[in-house]
């Protein structure tokens, strides 16, 4: 018999709950519930009277997050469409295409010269 390794069936299945662990979750939750009153009480103690403003910015945070919820993040506007984007974007529009988007006479680019550094100048064509 072949030892270690994957075997075909064994464990738990993927996507099902491990019962021990929710079973400790459940437990937990609820001895959290009975302090519930009382922490909530010590945090607005703490926003009051504590000592030091990073504690009192804290617990009112916790308060505040408590009873509103989290903010939501804002998420950033989209950069402005600049050349380089409008062109990735139409790249992206042909499906990712290599064909050419424009001929170079369009874009303003001419027949080119070669030139050595005495200014003797040759046509590429």
């Amino acid at each position: 018999m072949a030892r270690g390794g994957r075997r075909q069936n064994a464990g738990r299945p993927k996507g099902s709950r491990n019962k021990v662990t929710e079973e400790r979750r459940a437990t937990l939750k609820e001895l959290a519930m009975g302090f519930a009153d009382e922490a909530m009480e010590a945090l607005a103690d703490i926003a009051k009277n504590g000592t030091s403003e990073a504690a009192r910015v804290s617990a009112s945070t916790a308060i505040l997050d408590r009873a509103y919820g989290k903010p939501v993040q804002q998420l950033p506007e989209p950069p402005k469409e600049d050349g380089i984007t409008k062109l990735l974007r139409e790249i992206q529009m042909r499906g990712g295409s290599a064909a050419p988007i424009a001929k170079p006479e369009d874009l303003g680019f001419g027949k080119r010269e070669l030139c050595d550094k005495d200014d003797h100048c040759v046509s590429d064509t």
